[in-house]
Parts: C-alpha cells; structure tokens; sequence
C-alpha cells in the first residue's frame, strides 16, 4: 500500500536529512544549501544521462535504485541551464524520492511471490541501463503549465506533490528562512527575488515555500500580501 505523507512528515523527513548532515559537518545557517553534498551524505551519486520519455511526459530525472543513482535526464540540460534553481529542485526531487519511497532494506533482497509492495515507480530505458521514475512522471512546479498543456492534467500525481514538497523543504528550511527574512519586506517583489536567488531556486518555488509556510499571499494579479487574512481584511472595507 502507497504511503500517503502528510505535510508535517514531509517537513520532518527533510528536516531530519539535514540533521544528519549537520551532525557531521556542523549547522546550517545561510543559504543556499549544499545539495549535492548532502546528497552524497545519503550514500548516493549523480549522473546525466538521456532517459525515454513517453508521449506526455516531462522527466526530469529519476533514480537508479540498486545502485544508488540519481539521474538527471541530459535531454532537458538546456531547461536546466536557461532555468537557474530548476537543476537544484530536480535533485532535491530525486532525494526525496529515495528518502520518501524507497526501502533500502529490499533493495538487494527481492520479495518472495504474492508479498510484492505496489511500486510508485515506473521503468524508463536510458543509455547506461533502466532508470526508475515516480509513476506517470513527476514534474516541477515550474514545468507543470507545459505537462498540463500535454496531458490535460488538472492536478499533481499525489506522489509528485510530496517530492515535490520535501525538495522545498530541504533547499529552503524552515529556520534558514525565518532567520534570512528579518527585516525584509516580502511584500516587494525585489526583495523575493534576491531571497531566490540567495537559496538558488526559481522564484516561483520560492512563492510556493512561503505561502505554505503562511509567511505571504499571492493574488491571481501578483499582488503580495503578508498573509490571506490581510488581503481578505482589504476587502471587506471595500466600497
């Protein structure tokens, strides 16, 4: 049966990750975070290869399970370079695929018939071998407009939107944007930008990690307020 992780989990998970990084290389108190370290901290690698895309899918990446891989798909390298934050995103996608999903205990011990877990990975070819990735295609916020205008999807895979939740929490912690954003107004977009650009994600990952964490609210219009409650107040004194 599918694990069905709840925000808060997603958020320790992550939080946890860190904790084990910290343990070993001292606390975290800027950004941006180092991704790649922490990723080789849990024992796996990175590599780029060309992985299959079926029609209507986005695959940014995905993981080589057994031999603890993470695989960034070479075919979008152009989206990752004109994007600043998309590579870093992808990769935090990847740990939390491994980290949310995966059971390192049966990796190297295949279950006896009858005892197999529904997997939430599908197999892809890619030149150096098969290459796992979260059933019907995990995608980025910030490619999601371009597979929707693909697949018609109106909403997230439930599993993509919890990877997709731990690769904010562990590029952007809690603590590290509490402390970063003393004094700064977020209501100016200015300021939001320099604060992505210090995290090193894209500016709409940025906007999704702060409204989550109640910190703005963003209308249909792009108008920031510091929280849904100020822009809802607004309104009622409208006239």
């Amino acid at each position: 049966m599918r694990r069905i992780w709840k925000n808060v989990e997603v958020e320790d998970k992550a939080e946890e990750r860190l904790s084990i990084f910290e343990r070993k290389f001292g606390e975290i108190t800027k950004p941006p975070i180092l991704i790649d370290d922490i990723i080789e901290d849990a024992g796996l690698k990175i590599l780029w290869d060309v992985i299959e895309e079926r029609r209507g899918e986005i695959i940014l990446g995905g993981l080589r399970l057994k031999e603890r891989l993470i695989v960034l798909n070479e075919s979008h390298f152009n989206l990752f370079k004109g994007k600043p934050g998309l590579l870093r995103s992808t990769k935090g996608h990847e740990l939390g695929h491994w980290d949310l999903y995966v059971d390192k205990a049966k990796l190297d011990h295949p279950l006896l018939p009858g005892f197999e877990d529904e997997s939430i990975f599908q197999q892809r070819n890619a030149k150096n071998g098969l290459v796992e990735v979260i059933s019907n295609a995990w995608l980025d916020d910030d490619v999601y407009k371009v597979y929707q205008s693909y697949t018609k999807r109106k909403d997230h895979p439930y599993e993509a939107s919890a990877v997709e939740r731990y690769a904010s929490a562990i590029s952007m912690p809690k603590r590290i944007i509490l402390a970063c954003i003393k004094g700064i107004d977020l209501t100016a977009w200015r300021n939001l930008y320099e604060l992505a650009e210090d995290f090193d994600v894209t500016i709409s990952a940025l906007c999704v990690r702060l409204q989550r964490l109640g910190l703005i609210f963003i209308t249909d219009d792009k108008k920031i307020y510091k929280s849904k409650e100020r822009y809802q107040g607004q309104g009622i004194f409208k006239f």
